[in-house]
């Protein structure tokens, strides 16, 4: 199940929740920038999305390599 993030927007007003991948296409398709601030439910602390999606992808290489 993907998690819930949030963003945060140009009027910093909180916007969300939305699924990590909803994100991802969003910086995909050019309608956000990767440098939006984003925070998962539950943390107080907001993070680049960018940042956020190079964590997610080594993760995932990382997972996926230990199968090898």
């Amino acid at each position: 199940m993907d998690s819930q993030w949030y963003y945060r927007d140009s009027n910093a007003q909180v916007q969300g929740p939305f699924p990590l991948s909803k994100l991802v296409e969003w910086v995909d398709s050019y309608f956000k920038s990767p440098e939006l601030l984003v925070k998962q439910d539950g943390d107080d602390d907001y993070l680049v999305l960018k940042d956020v999606i190079e964590a997610c992808k080594q993760q995932a290489d990382t997972q996926s390599s230990s199968y090898d």
